[in-house]
């Protein structure tokens, strides 16, 4: 069954270790989501199931600032669990609470300081709005989503950063809990692969083609990705290969020659573009500006030649 991923901002209602998290009946946020269906549903029948797999974890529910997990590959901030729930209750008419919430000390001053006015629960829902699970949660000051893209490009920053090298070998080692989280930045189903998601986050500005290939390699291990887009690959290949340039057919050809592993490949040209193998050079072509500096090195040997004579 398709299902998708959302958060909803609720405003902040703690009794005891009790917490609102979601209305009941048909519901939207603020934002306008959803925007794939009509409304979230939530009846006592959906809430029966949410509660059975909440009790189903080893775990309980984590509930964060802010996100704050999203944001720390780039703000370099700890990102600290604000508290913890795991048992769910449905009031009919009201919605679903968390019962058993265990609030850190600094969090529970916070709310009693009215520092922090919501809870954002987020969860799957499927394409009737029907909610199916509930995720984790956050404390946040923020009642729609505004900071939509910063948190997503905070995502694709921990992503990126997840190996400091390449893990080329099974080519399926997603990190599950990441891609989750990205799944939900884009509002995607939560079925949708690694592949889908990448192409979504291409299509984002100051996200382009080869962003998502550079993921592909050092975050999902990928073993096959040779970039176009890559001019460090180019000047690797006319270094390897005496190519004055590098064609799309050309480069085809050697993507098919390196195939399932082009992504060893790039390792390989990366390493030669910059130097690796001395004896090697670029066979493409000088620019004007280089040919001019070229030649006034000749003059400043010839020059220094007739000196010495």
């Amino acid at each position: 069954m398709k299902r998708n991923i959302a958060a909803l901002t609720f405003e902040l209602s703690v009794s005891g270790n009790t917490i609102q998290l979601l209305p009941s009946g048909s519901f939207r946020a603020q934002d306008g989501r959803p925007t794939d269906c009509k409304a979230w549903q939530l009846d006592a029948a959906i809430a029966q199931n949410l509660i059975a797999l909440a009790a189903a974890r080893k775990t309980p529910l984590v509930i964060d600032y802010e996100h704050q997990t999203l944001r720390a590959a780039t703000n370099g901030q700890p990102a600290p669990a604000s508290g913890w729930f795991k048992t769910l209750t449905y009031r009919d008419g009201a919605g679903l609470f968390a019962t058993d919430v265990e609030w850190t000390e600094p969090a529970r001053q916070m709310i009693a300081n009215k520092e922090y006015r919501f809870i954002s629960a987020v969860f799957t829902y499927d394409k009737q709005g029907r909610i199916r699970e509930i995720l984790h949660a956050a404390l946040t000051n923020t009642p729609a989503l505004d900071g939509m893209d910063e948190v997503t490009m905070a995502a694709l920053s921990s992503l990126a950063g997840l190996s400091e090298s390449p893990t080329l070998t099974g080519g399926t080692a997603v990190d599950e809990e990441l891609l989750e989280r990205l799944r939900w930045m884009l509002n995607m189903p939560i079925t949708a692969t690694a592949e889908e998601v990448i192409a979504e986050l291409s299509q984002l500005r100051g996200i382009g083609k080869w962003t998502a290939e550079m993921l592909l390699i050092f975050s999902m291990g990928r073993q096959d990705v040779l970039s176009w887009d890559d001019l460090a690959i180019h000047r690797g290949l006319r270094m390897v290969y005496h190519h004055r340039k590098i064609t799309k057919p050309l480069f085809q050809k050697y993507k098919r020659r390196f195939a399932p592993y082009g992504s060893v490949a790039s390792l390989y040209l990366w390493e030669v573009s910059v130097g690796a193998l001395p004896d090697l050079k670029d066979y493409a072509p000088l620019t004007e500006a280089e040919k001019r500096k070229r030649l006034k090195q000749r003059q400043e040997l010839k020059k220094a030649e007739k000196q010495q004579s």
